[in-house]
């Protein structure tokens, strides 16, 4: 049943029906490679589904190059299909990393031609680097707008893609032949600032430069205790953060001015 599909993914149309329904066939083969049994991998090799995906990311509508880079990285997570695509006398590994290229140039011009995208092609890469052979031609044929800052736009808005492309270069061995990025707060730094941290470093106590936190523990902020009723923050999850909008809090609390033991004593009473 899938081989009927075949002939709309290859058509060579480009009008909007065409390419609805080639979207529509590349879907339905997207959801049996995501199965990755062994009858539809072997099916998937033995119908050309890669060469196929290639055409369609060629000649096709943005949903049928995702749809189609979608298919090509859920093959790719395949050992088998990754050994047979790395074969020395298969030819797939170069024409995939070929396609690729294409593509990534296309995107660097046009980054908000879809981030999805390219969240495909380097996860492509990567998984192409888990075999020696290919890993081998991704270093030699690797873009040079995925190793200079041409998608330093993309890595500010997607976390994800900074840490997918950081992995990319790892993998290629290229990560330290390319000077790290320098954050704009950096670079904004007034000397002022600079120089006034230095006058601070100055004034620390010369005995072996720790602060007396002796009188700081025995105050009454911090040797209070909180009753059962307040709320704490659970320090052993680092991703958990105090909600400073929280309407409860105090407008000092909330604007990070200093806090005295008054002050401290209501905020118990509120949550009490």
């Amino acid at each position: 049943m899938p081989n009927l599909l075949l002939p709309f993914i290859l058509s060579t149309y480009t009008g909007e029906v065409y390419e609805n329904i080639r979207a529509i066939s590349l879907s339905i083969i997207d959801l049996l490679c995501k199965d990755s049994k062994e009858e539809i991998t072997q099916w998937a090799l033995e119908s050309d589904i890669i060469a196929a995906c290639i055409h369609a990311i060629e000649v096709g509508s943005r949903l049928s190059k995702v749809i189609s880079m979608s298919i090509l990285e859920s093959m790719l997570r395949d050992s088998r299909t990754l050994a047979a695509v790395c074969d020395p006398t298969s030819n797939l590994a170069m024409d995939i990393l070929i396609m690729l290229t294409h593509l990534v140039a296309v995107l660097a011009v046009v980054q908000d031609f879809s981030p999805r995208l390219v969240f495909h092609v380097v996860r492509s890469y990567i998984l192409l680097c888990q075999h020696p052979r290919a890993l081998q031609l991704v270093k030699d044929n690797l873009p040079q707008q995925l190793q200079d800052h041409t998608f330093h736009e993309l890595k500010k808005v997607y976390p994800l893609f900074r840490h997918l492309h950081h992995q990319l270069l790892l993998s290629t061995g290229k990560a330290w032949s390319h000077m790290p990025e320098v954050s704009p707060d950096s670079e904004n730094q007034s000397p002022a600032t600079t120089s006034s941290f230095n006058s601070d470093k100055d004034n620390l106590p010369s005995s072996g430069g720790l602060l007396d936190t002796s009188s700081r523990l025995a105050s009454p902020t911090c040797s209070r205790k909180a009753s059962p009723s307040t709320p704490t923050s659970d320090l052993s999850n680092p991703l958990q953060q105090l909600d400073l909008n929280k309407q409860e809090w105090s407008p000092s609390v909330r604007q990070g001015g200093m806090v005295t033991h008054n002050q401290v004593h209501a905020l118990g009473e509120q949550f009490a």
